[in-house]
């Protein structure tokens, strides 16, 4: 999964790039046609950089699993206590939450604080994501609380994208 996340963020970091020079020769060809660089100088905006982080709270001090917390945009996570970072996310139109399940588990703590706080929520099993209104049932199987969860990360990366994009 973080290879894929990685793909994604590189690849969306190289179409940035592509904007920006385009932006770049538009400011350029205006500055020497007018004499001078109007303001913007482009009407096509240089999307921020995508980054992606991948943290273990058990190594960071409170002050910074806060602050990591406090510029995400996209949390992604097993499910766990590290999910309630969630509370110090800014919400935003695609501040999301990404909570991987073992197949069928689901526990709707993460579910309902995401909701509450107006940020989206997805339960992700595999490769299938579900967000509101299909909530799913609760449900514990063996495999829950186990170390080994399936997640197929092209999926994840896709769903990221999308979120990003605002298809979802």
């Amino acid at each position: 999964m973080v290879e894929a996340v990685n793909e994604l963020v590189k690849r969306k970091n190289e179409e940035r790039e592509v904007v920006e020079t385009r932006v770049k020769k538009a400011v350029a060809l205006a500055a020497k046609k007018h004499g001078n660089a109007p303001k913007g100088g482009s009407t096509e905006e240089v999307p921020p950089p995508w980054s992606f982080d991948v943290l273990q709270a058990e190594h960071l001090t409170k002050d910074q699993q806060v602050q990591a917390a406090a510029r995400t945009t996209i949390l992604l996570g097993v499910h766990g206590n590290g999910l309630t970072h969630l509370v110090w996310m800014k919400p935003t139109k695609v501040s999301s939450v990404i909570e991987i399940f073992c197949p069928p588990g689901f526990a709707h703590d993460y579910w309902w604080t995401a909701k509450s706080l107006g940020m989206r929520h997805w339960a992700m099993w595999n490769d299938t994501a579900k967000t509101w209104p299909e909530k799913p049932d609760v449900n514990y199987p063996d495999c829950f609380q186990k170390n080994a969860i399936p997640v197929h990360g092209p999926s994840v990366a896709k769903l990221i994208e999308d979120r990003v994009a605002g298809k979802l």
